[in-house]
């Protein structure tokens, strides 16, 4: 059985002391110097004894003076070495053997030797298939949606480029691309080795200085822990990720003179480069957000700090092209039309940004003390409502969502996950209202905002998972949606159109919520936070099935007398053919702010009905 956390040290947050040059566990150097202090020889014997690979070796045997000769990294000349870390085994000896029992509870019997020799091994070397297999996997599922940072053809060209030689930096990014790539995995095989390379990656990325790479590794090692519900790891990492970019100006544009270097990250050009380092940055600002929208922390990032231009489009990046989008402004949301050349990721940016602060404004109310507010909650809601009403306005036609732009994107989840966040936002917006500092004008508008974009939620899900339906036949009927943020997003939604209502209305209920869950469950196959999300929306489809129909089909020897009966889950009233529920799904609001569950039947029909 593989255990559910790896309990090693932490990405890169320390520097360990350094074991003794005569300790046995050090052995091994990187690859990175190998090409400097053995004539660009690769040392096979490291590779012929590992006990990790069980793939093919390089068919070129060694010796053969007819091989090409393999060539350094150029990404080199961007992160040279100090000299007194030219030390041979400096990368791999930063981890004191104290440390072999946490590196995995499952890989705990091997050395920190065969760490050092896993973490300086290409696993395109050892196992092409397996590697190859995976890397499709990663684009067809990560690489090419939210965090598409790396530009897939000319990646896969690189890094199955056998006369490149690799750093261990870009072994490191490597490693961790194809962890990632194994939560997309049903085989139990596959995913021990994913647990296998997060492992290494921990260990190579101890005590190692920041580089591109090293963030890109710390953000993918995050989504990793987060896939398999190791919630303080994915956010450790997070923050590791986030300390490492910040520590690289990766928030600022490029300086030229960097750009006119001559040597870039993976053989980009200086467009392709600087776009790279670019979407890394903004693939950390998203991850930062989504996680705490997950976990209930706050955001790390003050979108204020960000001076940095959004992304381009997809196709300019893959081309490497000299195009540049708008700067990152946090204070407006850009009017229709004016984000040229910016691609999808930019609106996806935007609308994230409006949700951390709607989510600190919540964490913000339900922590201060009676009677102290930083800012009045009614010029908050209405500067909010503006920034999205504008957002809104802002899409392109190609991106406003409808089940026609979804079969085109094909259920590509920053699309999909850009408008669920853009309901969520509101949703949450005004689901979390004080009923005692608002008129009751402003609480009913609330109540109904709150229900309508739940509902559109709810809507977005059945579009998705009716598909099939739409499509037979073709690989958008096939494939399965990917965000896991957006399981989040249908429970808030599932929990507000559940609440109250009507009797008579529970069947239809009941269907549109099994309709929702097939995308839950599709998240789930993949993402361990999807199974709470099953249990959770399960207890409700449970509470309302033990519903009557209608007020006639009530058994009176349930009731408690007066028409009505009330329990721990749920409160009827069969004379008025109505039911409330008694617990939220989403325990995140505080009950004094939850204009929801805090209101009578009355307020909210009164609202929702009108």
């Amino acid at each position: 059985m593989r255990p559910n956390s790896v309990l090693s040290p932490r990405g890169g947050h320390g520097s360990p002391e350094t074991p003794s040059a005569d300790s046995d566990d050090i052995v091994t150097r990187p690859v990175s110097q190998l090409s400097e202090l053995e004539g660009n020889r690769l040392d096979r014997r490291d590779v012929q004894s590992s006990t990790f690979h069980q793939g093919k070796q390089s068919p070129r045997p060694e010796g053969d003076e007819n091989a090409p000769k393999r060539r350094r990294s150029t990404y080199d000349a961007y992160t040279p070495l100090k000299p007194e870390r030219r030390q041979e085994g400096y990368y791999f000896s930063q981890i004191r053997s104290s440390t072999r029992q946490q590196l995995s509870p499952r890989l705990s019997h091997q050395s920190l030797d065969w760490y050092a020799r896993q973490a300086a091994t290409n696993p395109f070397d050892t196992n092409e298939a397996l590697a190859l297999d995976l890397l499709d996997t990663y684009f067809a599922h990560i690489g090419s949606t939210t965090y598409c940072f790396l530009p897939e053809q000319h990646f896969r060209r690189w890094v199955t480029d056998r006369s490149i030689r690799k750093s261990t930096d870009d072994l490191l990014l490597i490693y961790s691309v194809l962890a990632m790539a194994t939560t997309y995995s049903t085989r139990d095989d596959i995913k021990d080795r994913g647990e296998e390379f997060a492992a290494i990656c921990r260990y190579a990325a101890n005590g190692r200085e920041f580089t591109l790479q090293l963030v890109q590794s710390r953000l993918l090692l995050s989504m990793y822990y987060f896939a398999i519900d190791v919630s303080h790891d994915a956010w450790d990492y997070c923050g590791g990720a986030l300390r490492a970019a910040t520590g690289l100006n990766l928030n600022l544009e490029i300086d030229e003179s960097e750009k006119d270097s001559g040597a870039s990250i993976f053989n980009l050009n200086r467009y392709g480069y600087a776009e790279c380092r670019r979407r890394t940055f903004w693939s950390c600002y998203l991850m930062d957000h989504f996680s705490g929208f997950c976990n209930g922390h706050l955001s790390t990032i003050n979108p204020k700090d960000i001076f940095l231009r959004y992304p381009c489009e997809m196709m300019h990046f893959e081309n490497q092209a000299d195009v540049v989008a708008p700067f990152f402004d946090s204070s407006r949301i850009p009017i229709s039309g004016t984000l040229e050349n910016a691609g999808g990721m930019a609106y996806l940016i935007n609308i994230i940004s409006i949700w951390g602060d709607v989510r600190a404004n919540i964490y913000r109310g339900s922590q201060s003390s009676p009677g102290v507010s930083s800012e009045p909650f009614s010029s908050f809601y209405t500067n909010t409502n503006m920034r999205l009403k504008a957002w809104c306005a802002s899409l392109p036609k190609c991106l406003q969502f409808s089940a026609e732009t979804l079969d085109k994107h094909g259920i590509s989840s920053s699309f999909v996950t850009m408008h669920v966040i853009y309901h969520v936002t509101h949703a949450k917006l005004n689901r979390c209202v004080k009923r005692d500092s608002v008129p009751s004008y402003q609480l009913q508008s609330s109540i109904r905002l709150a229900y309508q974009h739940s509902n559109m939620i709810l809507q977005v899900a059945d579009v998705l998972a009716n598909r099939a339906t739409r499509l037979p036949n073709t690989p958008a009927a096939a494939s399965k949606f990917s965000s896991p943020y957006c399981g989040f997003a249908i429970v808030v939604a599932i929990d507000i159109v559940t609440a109250k209502g009507r009797l008579r209305d529970i069947a239809a209920l009941k269907c549109r919520i099994e309709s929702a869950r097939r995308i839950v469950d599709e998240l789930a196959a993949y993402w361990r936070s999807g199974r709470a999300q099953q249990e959770k929306i399960a207890t409700r489809l449970d509470a309302l099935a033990a519903l009557p129909v209608h007020a006639n089909g009530w058994n009176a020897a349930n009731s408690s007398g007066a028409g009505a009966l009330t329990t721990s889950d749920v409160s009827v009233d069969v004379e008025m053919g109505t039911f409330e529920m008694q617990v939220p799904l989403d325990t995140a609001p505080k009950a004094a702010g939850d204009c929801v569950y805090g209101v009578g039947w009355e307020s909210w029909a009164e609202a929702v009905e009108m």
